[in-house]
């Protein structure tokens, strides 16, 4: 039999590694598509705009507006832009509903 001392700890850093690189990925992708969401959006006050942010592992956008504005309310933007700019994003992959309007 052989044995690798220091083995369980070499695994258990790797595991941390590989997590945080995963994390930073997952946050760089989220950011990317705020921008983008920010860029789709159209501005008349610029309220809705600025109210895209990251919670969690959601975009959320809480001006009451945003829901008529995806929905092809403004000449500046097409009918469900929100969904657009989500599925064009590269390796991301929604899970779930793409808007949920309250």
């Amino acid at each position: 039999m052989i044995r690798i001392k220091g083995i369980e700890s070499t695994i258990s850093s790797v595991k941390q590694k590989v997590a945080q690189k995963l994390e930073a990925e997952r946050r760089a992708k989220m950011e990317k598509l705020v921008l983008d969401l920010k860029a789709a959006t159209p501005i008349d006050t610029g309220e809705a705009r600025d109210g895209w942010e990251i919670e969690g592992n959601s975009v959320v956008n809480r001006v009451d507006h945003i829901g008529v504005l995806n929905s092809g309310s403004s000449k500046q933007a097409p009918l469900h832009f929100v969904e657009r700019t989500v599925l064009a994003q590269e390796g991301l992959i929604p899970n779930g509903v793409i808007v949920k309007t309250t």
